[in-house]
């Protein structure tokens, strides 16, 4: 994931979200193929309720 903005602090959020999420983050010396943003179809509803679900997870992971 990149921010053209910010990328090493996105790359660093991204990370830390993901691993809180449950997700491994492995180095295989694959390809990596970069993910564009969010195509903003999703409703405001959706956005809040994601945005919430990777906060608490953040906070749960950050605890143990």
């Amino acid at each position: 994931m990149t921010s053209p903005r910010h990328p090493a602090r996105l790359t660093e959020a991204a990370h830390e979200a993901f691993l809180a999420l449950g997700y491994t983050i492995e180095d295989t010396r694959a390809d990596t193929y970069g993910h564009q943003f969010c195509d903003g179809h999703h409703s405001r509803h959706e956005v809040i309720q994601a945005y919430a679900r990777i906060e608490d997870a953040l906070k749960l992971w950050r605890s143990q």
